[in-house]
């Protein structure tokens, strides 16, 4: 009886340790699996990084771009809601050169934009205008005083050309071209509008 005893728990132990190890095993093979595509997902954003920034140099290749800064509207991380501040922060952007100021003075856009900024009225119906899929040129010099027409003087330009991109995680995701010294040719603007469709693919 006690042999049989003996080999009965003999059998219970390989089969505790068999079962450990399959599952083990299919534990060590999900955290292989996880990392695998973890791997492949901060590539693929590291691609659609890269894609972006290309689709900025071809519209910088312009006749009159100088600039081109991706913006989002956010309301700290929620949805727009009239009893809270709506904020435009610049999260890329490239261009081709510093603004000369009269005086010497570089102009670093990333400085002007770079931070957090609340929005005023004009600036959220700005971007409501948008919202549609159209596109807006506009010329500082005929703006109405706002924010967002300070903003631009500060910076130098004198022509942008506003273009919604798509809303993700909340945020109203647009993009913003300008010129600093003259009018956008029908070239750049052709440009810029198939740029603007890459760009929604490539933020899907």
């Amino acid at each position: 009886m006690w042999e049989t005893v003996m080999t009965a728990f003999a059998a219970l132990v390989v089969g505790i340790l068999v079962a450990l190890k399959g599952g083990v095993g299919r534990l060590i093979e999900r955290l292989f699996d996880r990392a695998l595509s973890d791997k492949e997902s901060v590539l693929d954003g590291m691609r659609r990084l890269s894609e972006m920034h290309a689709s900025f140099h071809r519209i910088l290749e312009g006749d009159s771009t100088d600039r081109v800064v991706l913006f989002a509207g956010t309301d700290s991380g929620g949805e727009p809601r009239p009893e809270s501040k709506y904020f435009s922060t610049a999260i890329h952007g490239e261009a081709r050169q510093f603004h000369d100021e009269p005086e010497g003075e570089k102009i670093d856009y990333m400085a002007v934009y770079g931070v957090t900024r609340p929005m005023d009225a004009a600036y959220i119906e700005t971007l409501l205008s948008i919202a549609g899929g159209n596109v807006i040129v506009l010329n500082i010099a005929e703006m109405k005083p706002c924010k967002l027409r300070t903003n631009y003087e500060t910076e130098g330009a004198k022509w942008v050309c506003l273009s919604f991109l798509a809303i993700r995680e909340k945020k109203f995701l647009y993009l913003s071209v300008a010129s600093y010294d003259k009018e956008f040719t029908p070239r750049d603007l052709y440009t810029i509008g198939l740029e603007v469709d890459r760009l929604k693919s490539i933020l899907k």
